[in-house]
């Protein structure tokens, strides 16, 4: 019997064409699903049967109520390194690893110039009034040469964005709550006193932040009016980076001049804020086209690139040997389904010395008990050492029945059965070896 695996949220229709799945048709049953299942109900039911999903970025929230519906589900795969909609504990606790796919740069730097570009000449509005026979040349476009890029976030998409505004001659500046003067310098851009500064002395001002505590909602009203009127935001990070209500009214009433977005709050974007959007001409936006190309797909088809997420590891280590983002090939360790189908402990880190400890109190207890049993006529320190090993024996008991519990609640133990067929898998089709 195969292993049935479910590709969620292929809208373009092309994650069977961009892998070899070759390698897993005599083992794994593979189904794209390319609509997007917003009811939870719905996509319980459309994938209650699988061992193995794989999610696109994060179309999908994957919840503790999500895992607890899926009794089946083994091994969860998210393309990218991060992925905030996924439950990492209760994935945990369901016994189900969670692995991350090598992923690319270029293509979100690539479509953050593309909007830079498309607002610094107007492109979407020419575009529309040439094709509806509107006026010839309404607009007049800003220059990039001499102006001024700020970026909120210096990683490895903002140093790339970086480099690009240097080559068309833009004095490139950065900030970020992390940010150093030294990474700074050894991009080649000037680092922003403050967040403040920054906005107030760019005329492009670009977002490359990891959506967090600290992130959500950084650029409000307060911040939006800051920016210069002449000025544009750009975002391709995360949607709640920037409050929506607040850039709709920096939109509207003209705080900024225009803005380029590829992330929205809920994805993909409903009828009714569509029609908004539509009516918004100084917003350019995109239908989350960041790592929408060709180059990701094939660097995970092609590179293997599949590592487990920090906190997404039921098992021991049991992956190829990668860079922090899955860039390049180590040493060959056995695949994650290993690891997720095999009858080793899910915690094995956390709870397998707890579970040695309380197996040897029970067995000190009960030897206590014996040895006072034998010595039953002897002295009272004897009958009261009879006593504490009873009591001893009771409590040691009661530790392991509830160490016992929690491992089997955890989904620790699983079938050699499925450990057996995975290792098969594994040895005649192992779908992560490099190409």
């Amino acid at each position: 019997m195969k292993l049935r695996c479910a590709v969620l949220d292929d809208y373009q229709g092309v994650a069977l064409s961009t892998a070899d799945w070759s390698r897993v048709a005599d083992a794994v049953e593979v189904t794209s699903l390319r609509r997007h299942f917003a009811d939870e109900d719905e996509l319980a039911e459309a994938i209650g049967d699988c061992e193995i999903v794989v999610v696109m970025r994060e179309r999908t929230p994957f919840t503790g109520r999500l895992f607890a519906r899926l009794p089946l589900l083994r091994l969860l795969i998210t393309s990218g390194m991060r992925n905030a909609s996924i439950d990492l504990g209760a994935a945990a606790l369901h016994g189900v690893t969670v692995c991350g796919t090598a992923s690319s740069s270029e293509p979100p730097v690539e479509l953050t110039w593309a909007l830079i570009l498309g607002l610094a000449r107007q492109v979407v509005r020419e575009n529309t009034a040439l094709r509806e026979h509107g006026p010839w040349q309404s607009t007049v476009g800003t220059d990039l040469y001499g102006r001024r890029l700020g970026l909120l976030g210096l990683g490895r998409i903002g140093s790339k964005v970086a480099r690009i505004g240097q080559a068309f001659g833009m004095d490139v500046t950065a900030w970020s709550q992390n940010l150093t003067a030294e990474r700074a310098d050894a991009v080649g851009v000037r680092l922003a006193p403050t967040k403040e500064e920054l906005l107030e002395t760019s005329d492009f001002v670009s977002v490359h932040l990891v959506l967090g505590d600290r992130t959500r909602g950084l650029l409000g009203p307060d911040e939006l009016k800051r920016m210069r009127p002449s000025a544009y935001l750009v975002n391709t990070s995360r949607a709640a980076v920037v409050d929506q209500t607040a850039l709709v009214r920096a939109l509207r009433e003209g705080w900024i001049a225009g803005a380029g977005v590829d992330v929205f709050e809920t994805e993909p974007l409903p009828g009714r804020p569509r029609a908004a959007l539509a009516a918004e001409p100084a917003r350019h936006a995109a239908p989350r086209l960041r790592d929408r190309t060709q180059l990701p797909h094939l660097l995970r088809a092609d590179r293997g690139g599949h590592r487990r997420l920090p906190g997404g590891e039921p098992g021991p280590a049991a992956l190829s040997t990668r860079s922090e983002y899955g860039s390049g090939c180590g040493p060959r360790r056995p695949p994650p389904m290993l690891a997720a189908m095999s009858d080793t402990p899910v915690k094995q880190q956390n709870t397998t010395a707890y579970y040695g400890q309380a197996v040897a109190a029970f067995v000190m207890a009960l030897g206590a008990v014996f040895l006072g049993i034998l010595s039953m006529d002897a002295d009272p320190w004897v009958r009261a050492f009879l006593g504490v090993g009873v009591l001893y024996l009771v409590t040691s008991a009661f530790t392991l029945a509830k160490v016992v519990r929690d491992r089997q609640e955890a989904g620790q133990i699983v079938s050699r059965v499925d450990r057996a067929r995975l290792e098969k898998l594994l040895a005649e089709h192992d779908p992560f070896q490099k190409l």
